[in-house]
């Protein structure tokens, strides 16, 4: 359809150039004006066909992510109902239940009030947070019902002419979708490294700015270090938001390069004016965001500990480490399948550090609270079951209630105090680890069993109480963030994203590290950008599913054998040619970061520029 209104116009300018010429015009102005417009004609139908193509992969990977159109609806359906009864919860919790008559109740109804009941016993707080949280969930349903039709159009699209039915798509590897597509649609990339460019455009700038040691950064008063800031899960949700239409346009493509660079100070401006509306936001909307971050607490991380099963660390990647380790061009259901290879590894490394208190501490505690049980038990079976639970004990709570409380306490503490020691030893568990994580925890030293080598790996791989607690912290935190830190950072960020972009003739400004090319600008910076990318292209070569019949990307003349060769881990499972880590001679892969102190910034928070200022 555009196209056709751009044909129309072109075809209307060639009557009015016929016109023209019969007018005895000059002939030198018409034909230079005519090659203009079958310029602006041909530029037109490219960026048109680049658009189609972009469009066409990114719901590809979109609908083969979800799987299939039949488990999109449920999954969706499934959110609906949960987002629902966390939104009304409030009410339930607050308004319909009747705590005074819990005591001397016979039946449910004498406890349990009716919603309407229970909405007038709420007060104003209690309904707004019901009135927003409900608003969250009307925006989520338009979403996922416009978004049917487009997924319908995708589903059809598999079936009929790919020939992959919803049932066998859990099971088709990423390389046959490309491949399939490829056989039917001469006209799409068959490159498997242009089309992760096209579907990964926002994540690579992400995952760029978050390995940079200087942009998402603070050095607060008393803080001897430069180091990033708290990012928690909603920060990234925030932050991505925010540079998307005035840094980064919908499909993840630089808006301060080529013709638009002319416009960076307007960008710096209208970047820090986003930050600040969204901390302004943020800083009004808190009461209502710390009860969502409760509800959401309770109601997803509880089940994440409850699949923990045996391991009684729970711990879990931070946000951070994910954006950090995360590798340039790698598909998310990728990355999470190399994420989940590492917890039983990190586990078992952390776990050589013997916990000195905890354990015994556990042990005293399971003891006592098993202990009481098993007399209340004793006491229940002698006597009457409703007359010892229903018995008062103190501030008018009931045996009852200390019953499932000690429950709890008790479960904890065992699973504590009889943690099993690790299945391998440090050198073995830090050297699979590495195999499926690609970032260097090790200190100068090249330690397996210092402390900072597990200071490093702890920093990014934390209990869930203490995530739980970033989070909550986060509600407090994100409006200083978003409303004084980032604003300072703005044009840092658009400074950054400028130089590391380059134009790609079929995508256009994308994230230069993506590119795989060290010859590209952007790459003489600090080591541990460079050796990521090399990490990454390592990454993107060995995985079968996403390079399927590529070929060698690190064959090129600019890579030295030093860059190219692995670190030597004595006693490690893993043969020196097949480690994924590399050691360049400017220092470790997050050394820039581990050095950051021997730089004063004169500032409240650190600039770019002034890391080049040592002491």
């Amino acid at each position: 359809m555009v196209m056709n209104r751009y044909a129309s116009i072109y075809e209307k300018w060639n009557s009015i150039l016929k016109f023209c010429s019969s007018q005895c015009i000059d002939r030198n102005i018409l034909k230079k004006f005519k090659i203009l417009m079958k310029i602006l004609y041909s530029k037109s139908k490219t960026e048109l066909n680049m658009q189609e193509n972009q469009r066409k992969w990114n719901e590809i990977y979109e609908y083969y992510q979800c799987g299939g159109i039949s488990h999109y609806i449920m999954n969706c359906i499934t959110l609906l109902i949960i987002g629902v009864g966390i939104s009304l919860s409030p009410i339930i919790i607050f308004g319909c239940i009747e705590y005074q008559n819990l005591g001397e109740a016979n039946q449910l109804t004498d406890i349990f009030n009716s919603f309407p009941v229970g909405w007038r016993n709420s007060n104003i707080f209690i309904k707004l947070c019901t009135i927003v949280f409900l608003g969250y969930m009307l925006v989520f349903t338009i979403q996922f019902i416009t978004s049917l039709p487009r997924l319908f159009k995708v589903h059809n699209y598999f079936k009929t002419t790919l020939g992959i039915s919803d049932n066998a798509l859990s099971t088709t590897k990423w390389n046959e979708i490309v491949e399939s597509v490829s056989v039917t649609d001469s006209s799409q990339p068959v490159s498997m490294l242009t089309i992760a460019q096209e579907i990964l455009r926002s994540d690579n700038y992400i995952c760029s700015l978050v390995s940079d040691p200087s942009i998402l950064t603070w050095k607060l008063p008393g803080m001897t270090t430069v180091s990033h800031f708290p990012m928690s899960q909603h920060f990234f949700v925030l932050f991505q938001m925010a540079l998307t239409g005035v840094v980064i346009d919908k499909n993840g493509s630089s808006l301060v390069n080529g013709a638009q660079s002319v416009r960076q100070p307007r960008i710096q401006s209208s970047l820090s004016l986003r930050f600040r509306i969204i901390g302004l936001l943020l800083f009004i909307g808190f009461p209502f965001m710390l009860a969502f971050e409760l509800l959401y607490i309770i109601f997803d991380y509880t089940k994440t500990i409850r699949n923990c099963g045996t391991n009684t660390s729970f711990r879990e990647w931070t946000s951070e480490a994910k954006w950090a380790i995360r590798e340039y061009n790698e598909l998310p259901h990728l990355f999470k399948i190399r994420l989940a290879k590492s917890y039983d590894f990190a586990n078992s490394y952390l776990d050589q550090f013997p916990m000195t208190l905890t354990q015994p501490i556990a042990r005293i505690i399971s003891f006592i609270s098993n202990a009481i049980l098993v007399i209340l038990g004793i006491i229940i079976l002698v006597t009457d079951v409703n007359l010892v639970l229903s018995t008062k004990v103190i501030g008018g709570k009931s045996v009852a209630w200390f019953v499932v409380l000690l429950a709890i306490i008790s479960y904890t503490s065992t699973k504590i105090a009889n943690h099993k020691g690790p299945l391998l030893n440090a050198d073995e568990a830090m050297a699979e680890l590495e195999k499926y994580v690609h970032y260097d925890f090790r200190d100068e030293s090249n330690a397996v069993h210092s402390v900072a080598t597990r200071n490093r790996l702890a920093h990014f791989f934390q209990p869930k109480w203490r995530q739980i607690l970033l989070e909550l912290a986060s509600v407090i935190l994100n409006p200083f963030l978003f409303g004084i830190v980032l604003p300072v950072k703005a044009s840092s960020i658009v400074e950054f994203i400028k130089i590391n972009s380059v134009q790609n003739p079929e995508l256009g400004w994308i994230c230069a590290f993506s590119t795989f090319d060290m010859n590209e600008r952007g790459f003489n910076g600090t080591a541990n950008q460079r050796d990521k990318v090399i990490r990454s292209i390592r990454n993107f070569e060995d995985n079968e599913e996403q390079n399927y019949g590529s070929q060698s990307l690190l064959g090129q003349d600019f890579i030295s054998n030093e860059l190219t060769e692995s670190i030597n881990h004595e006693g490690t499972l893993l043969p020196r040619a097949s480690s994924p880590l590399i050691r360049t001679d400017f220092g470790g892969s997050n050394e820039a970061l581990d050095n950051i102190d021997r730089y004063a910034p004169t500032e409240f928070f650190a600039y770019p520029a002034e890391f080049e200022q040592e002491l």
